[in-house]
């Protein structure tokens, strides 16, 4: 049972007080009112799959901090050499084991053929490999609670939703509600699946035409200048050119027809 079914439903009561013994009640009653399905543990090879890949999902971003930290000290000031071993000694301890895990994977793997069967066939999809395929198994518990596409975007957080009152309609977004690990897991399989993928390459050409002004979300014309010769370029025509970087905040329109051409979309703080 999910915790915000729990909550939705406590708040459909307008029960103001919150006691264990409250608490113990309410669920009660939501089991006598509610046909709730029963729930499903993970198997043991799941739970050790669940296990090795949010390890290595740590280590690896422990690995990165690493390396960052390690390159901006190697090109600082009169860097410190030893500093420099310590650091080298704990990155390449955690790629030693990154190696333990891959080794513990791929072990498990052969013990379990329903398990390298699952991760075959998500495999199969342009765009995903064995890495995006051991966490998505590994965080839907094998897909056993799963009944259709729908429940499954709406448990990664991925769902569609929209804000709509009166005139003002928002654009819709994903909810993000779901868990992070599945997004973050699917974000670059679905950047890549763009070039492999035509049915996903028309779909993102129809969400791209929706834009008011055509351009990608959150990018302004100006940004798309890399040099200042390309600069000097497209202000040939200007004969004195100030730049000004300092940030100030915006004020968001009170009208809705002048936000589109007035308001970047990005939430900023008012002063």
């Amino acid at each position: 049972m999910l915790p915000n079914k729990v909550k939705h439903f406590a708040q459909s009561t307008e029960q103001k007080s919150k006691t264990d013994q409250l608490d113990a009640r309410l669920l009660c009653r939501l089991g006598l009112e509610r046909a709730l399905p029963a729930w499903q543990p993970p198997t043991p090879a799941l739970r050790q799959l669940r296990v090795l890949s949010r390890e290595r999902q740590s280590l690896t971003q422990q690995t990165v901090r690493l390396k960052a930290q390690r390159h901006a000290y190697q090109h600082s000031y009169q860097p410190v050499a030893r500093t420099l071993d310590r650091l080298a000694a704990r990155v390449q301890l955690l790629e030693q084991q990154l190696k333990v895990i891959g080794k513990g994977l791929a072990a498990l793997l052969v013990a379990e053929p329903e398990l390298a069967r699952k991760l075959a066939h998500l495999t199969s999809v342009p765009g995903i490999g064995l890495t995006t395929a051991i966490v998505v198994v590994a965080e839907t518990n094998g897909f056993g609670l799963m009944e259709n596409e729908r429940q499954l975007a709406s448990y990664a957080g991925l769902d569609v939703v929209q804000r709509q009152s009166g005139l003002p309609a928002g654009a819709t977004r994903i909810s993000g509600r779901g868990k992070v690990r599945l997004r973050t897991a699917l974000y670059l399989p679905a950047v890549s699946s763009l070039r492999v993928n035509p049915q996903q390459l028309a779909f993102y050409a129809r969400l791209r035409a929706r834009q008011p002004s055509g351009k990608p979300q959150g990018v302004l014309p100006v940004r798309a200048i890399e040099s200042l010769a390309q600069m000097q370029q497209v202000f040939a025509e200007v004969p004195v050119l100030l730049l000004d970087a300092t940030e100030r905040p915006q004020h968001r329109p009170r009208a809705v027809v002048d936000r589109a051409a007035d308001y970047s979309g990005k939430k900023k703080t008012d002063a």
